[in-house]
């Protein structure tokens, strides 16, 4: 899975703490080639197993044992002579005899001798935790392949140093033997290390990982985790975290801190944008975390059978359509399905070209999206600060890469533009949706001078604020007015499409309804719909012939819903069998909101999802206006959904 996949699954993993970063990590590690005295198992030559034989049966003399055998005495003499050194032979001086040693009787059960020879080996010792590891089954990287993949890399612990031949640990070689051993990991090395001739060379090589980092803003402490592609590196807890503190290992990409004021774009606009992003987003994190919690108790396994699920994701969903605050690893997401959808062109709006964001993934995405002749427009400002700095090497190779790509045929549809200093970062596909946001400091404890740089982005589909924006992007960029065409994916025949909504109640619910209608009034200000109900009627119109066409137009249909709803015939018995049938055809959507408690499962549109939040009923709610609100954004992401649909078939 893609780290963003990874940060994501992950991201409410640690209780109390938020993730602030995550980044692909290169850890380095010492390769190690070693030259050993090991014990080898070899068979036993003949020579030497009738000698032990015959001294097995007191055959125990040199004269002796060359008469039987019909071999030189010298033969003899240099066979037992290795046979003692290798402690299968013990000679007794007083009786001018030899003997079998325990180990000689081993020895001839097995017919087999352990010899001193020389091996060569080769392994890994990670620099930062001291495991001893294998060659084989890593894909390890040289520190010029790390630089060219322009991989943030970590300084080696000053607990593990480059390694001499007195540093190592005899325990976890032969550990780490015999488990190749036990797995049947290349060429292994059998028997016992006897010594370490020497280290035959040394140097470092990187292995890649992934790191997410997660940050509690009231006790000010930091938690780590470290992946191996997917899976859990448990090895590196609490030990990476420990030793970046006292080390400074670079595992945070921590940078001088420059408040800069130089903001490009409105502040009305992103402070607008902010305030109702703030209140989106409090409810997608509940409902993800309740969601989470749901599934991941064993206990509730039963839920996956119910409806819950399925609306706890869709309530999700539906947030993700609202104007809200992007999570950290959400934006490389968004940006890749901005490049893949957009039908006429997409913004990019950054401070810096870095390479953590434009890599060669991205800029294939980007080649890829001008082949569909979709204009891209990369407009990014350069700090003056750091000419020197390793942010103008980065901005200078991905330039490079991206004038290579306005070369090729397609390349027309790439618009380039730096301007000034900015710290904003902004994406528009189409009309559709965008993301703006700027960054903020996590300041380092013990340095007041550096911090990890956070992002802070609001992802919206408001058409108007998207439409300022461009406005003020124009004017940055110094493109012709109207440069960047608009396309009309929010008009039907020259209008604004807006979602026309249908109140069907009772008029005993006319106080509940109008507090409904009130939650639903920045939908109506923002053109995503239109409301109708029979107070709207004129004196002197016809009740019946204006509920009548109001209802066949109607594209959403709310059913307020309560004991009284029930009770009326007109309601019940025409405007929702009306109203089902509509639904049933596809021609409208029919949303019950309970309003107040009553029997409304035994009814027939109770297998339609109902609001707020469970079908819980609005009068049971301690703050009425948290229900109306609940109701208010899953009404919003329907009719969005309506108003595409209907761009789409007037286009």
């Amino acid at each position: 899975m893609k780290i963003e996949e990874l940060a994501a699954k992950y991201a409410y993993s640690i209780l109390g703490y938020d993730l602030v970063y995550f980044s692909e990590v290169a850890f380095p590690v010492w390769r190690v080639n070693l030259s050993l005295l090991m014990l080898q198992e070899v068979p036993l030559n003949v020579v030497d197993e009738f000698i032990l034989k015959l001294v097995e049966i007191k055959i125990d003399r040199i004269e002796a044992i060359s008469n039987i055998l019909g071999i030189d005495d010298a033969i003899i003499s240099d066979a037992t002579a290795n046979l003692m050194r290798s402690d299968n032979l013990r000679f007794e001086n007083s009786t001018k005899t030899f003997m079998l040693t325990d180990k000689g009787k081993e020895t001839l059960e097995n017919i087999k001798i352990l010899v001193p020879e020389e091996r060569y080996f080769s392994f890994y010792i990670d620099a930062i935790t001291g495991i001893y590891s294998p060659v084989e089954g890593y894909n390890f990287n040289t520190p010029q392949s790390i630089k060219q993949q322009a991989i943030h890399s970590i300084h080696p612990s000053k607990n593990v140093p480059r390694p001499v031949e007195e540093s190592i640990s005899f325990s976890k070689l032969e550990s780490l033997l015999r488990d190749m051993q036990r797995k049947g990991q290349g060429a292994v090395p059998k028997g016992d290390i006897l010594e370490i001739n020497s280290i035959e060379k040394v140097f470092m090589m990187y292995k890649k990982l992934r790191v997410l980092v997660f940050y509690d803003f009231q006790t000010k402490k930091y938690q780590y985790m470290v992946f191996d592609r997917d899976h859990r590196a448990s090895e590196f807890d609490g030990v990476l975290l420990t030793a970046d503190i006292e080390e400074q290992l670079g595992v945070l990409p921590v940078e001088k801190i420059e408040l800069r004021q130089n903001k490009i774009l409105s502040q009305e606009l992103t402070t607008v944008l902010f305030n109702e992003a703030s209140v989106n987003s409090e409810e997608l994190v509940k409902i993800e975390k309740k969601l989470l919690q749901l599934t991941q108790d064993k206990s509730n396994i039963k839920y996956f059978k119910t409806d819950e699920v399925e609306i706890l994701k869709s309530d999700i969903e539906g947030l993700k359509k609202t104007t809200r605050l992007l999570r950290r690893f959400e934006f490389r997401m968004i940006m890749e399905k901005s490049l893949e959808e957009s039908r006429k062109w997409v913004i990019i709006l950054v401070p810096f070209l870095l390479s953590d964001t434009f890599d060669d993934d991205l800029l294939a995405r980007i080649d890829k999206t001008l082949q569909q002749s979709t204009k891209v427009y990369l407009i990014y400002g350069t700090n003056t600060e750091t000419k020197n700095s390793w942010r103008l090497k980065e901005e200078k190779n991905i330039l490079n890469k991206l004038r290579a790509i306005k070369e090729k045929k397609h390349g027309k549809y790439l618009k380039i533009k730096q301007i000034v200093d900015t710290e904003e970062k902004v994406l528009i596909s189409d009309t559709n949706f965008m993301t703006i946001g700027n960054y903020s400091w996590l300041e380092m404890n013990g340095n007041s001078g550096t911090g990890l740089r956070l992002e802070k982005n609001i992802y919206t589909e408001n058409r108007q604020q998207i439409l300022q924006t461009i406005e003020e992007i124009e004017g940055i960029a110094d493109l012709t007015k109207g440069d960047i065409k608009l396309n009309n994916d929010r008009q039907v025949n020259g209008e604004i499409a807006q979602a026309k909504v249908f109140f069907s109640y009772s008029h005993k619910d006319e106080g509940m309804r109008d507090e409904l209608e009130k939650h639903l009034i920045m939908l109506k200000r923002k053109k995503i719909i239109s409301t109708w109900h029979d107070r709207k009627i004129d004196a002197g119109g016809v009740l019946d012939k204006e509920i009548d066409e109001n209802l066949k137009h109607a594209d959403i249909i709310l059913l307020l819903v309560s004991v009284d709803f029930l009770a009326s015939n007109y309601c019940y018995e025409i405007e929702m069998e009306e109203a089902l049938r509509k639904h049933s055809n596809e021609e409208a959507v029919v949303i019950p909101i309970i309003l107040r408690s009553c029997d409304w499962q035994s009814a027939p549109f109770s297998g339609l999802l109902a609001l707020p939040l469970d079908g819980k009923h609005v009068s049971s709610w301690e703050d009425k206006d948290d229900a109306f609100l609940n109701i208010a954004k899953s009404i919003e992401n329907v009719a969005i959904k309506i108003n595409k649909k209907k761009s789409r078939n007037s286009f």
